[in-house]
């Protein structure tokens, strides 16, 4: 039976076991907490990221025109002189850098495709990972109850949570990925948006 849960996120038995078992207290919290501080009431693309499905697509392709054309114009005299200054080096980045969220953003819309709730399945996907992460098992139970409590679905089970993560395998490794990795001190990045390179 899923616990309701309050703005005001307490340990109850579950998130106690996740801490026991390595998890942070604070972090749990923040990650759990923020399903309640989205507004998950409208769990759209435009809530999601700004615009819908179709424009951002659309977006995507304006990003690459304008990595190409800044290519080109990098390739010029003014840019090539300018950029040997290390306070402009960034200029000949550029390019590179749109590519990447391009691309970064493309692929959460090939693994959401036109799916409902796409913010929900991004914050499912990153309290998966940072639990299976941080303690070496998925405890399907004791998360499962989280988000049953937090999203008020009584229906949310440990049975429909396994499920869930089989059929977001994609979603999931986005995060899990860069977490194998050393992370740099002090960063707290989302892990499907990497860190940039060094700019100067």
């Amino acid at each position: 039976m899923a616990r309701t849960m309050s703005h005001d996120i307490d340990l109850d038995d579950d998130l106690k076991a996740l801490v026991a078992d390595g998890c942070g207290r604070n972090r749990l919290r923040c990650l759990i907490k923020v399903f309640v501080d989205r507004s998950l009431a409208d769990d759209s693309w435009i809530n999601f990221c700004g615009m819908s499905l179709r424009k951002l697509r659309r977006s995507l392709e304006a990003l690459r025109r304008c990595a190409d054309a800044t290519e080109a114009i990098n390739r010029g005299f003014v840019v090539s002189f300018v950029s040997t200054d290390p306070s402009y080096r960034w200029l000949r980045n550029l390019p590179m850098l749109l590519r990447r969220y391009a691309k970064q953003l493309e692929l959460l819309t090939r693994i959401h495709g036109p799916k409902k709730h796409p913010l929900q399945h991004f914050l499912k996907a990153n309290l998966v990972t940072y639990v299976r992460q941080t303690t070496g098992k998925w405890h399907d139970r004791e998360v499962s109850n989280l988000i049953s409590a937090v999203l008020n679905k009584p229906s949310y089970d440990e049975v429909s949570h396994r499920m869930w993560r089989r059929n977001h395998r994609a979603l999931i490794s986005i995060w899990q990925a860069p977490a194998r990795r050393k992370p740099t001190a002090g960063a707290n990045h989302p892990a499907f948006l990497q860190p940039p390179p060094t700019l100067a």
